[in-house]
């Protein structure tokens, strides 16, 4: 069993959601650019 100080685990879930939010935001920018192209 790893032991994790809570500043670690806080900074993996800030590292988690940061890379999540990042793909999310990508992932809309693609589908909004694709469906531009649709309607064009």
């Amino acid at each position: 069993m790893i032991r994790i100080l809570p500043e670690e685990f806080f900074f993996i879930l800030f590292l988690n959601v940061l890379v999540l939010s990042t793909i999310g935001i990508f992932l809309v920018y693609i589908f909004l650019k694709f469906k531009d192209y649709e309607y064009n």
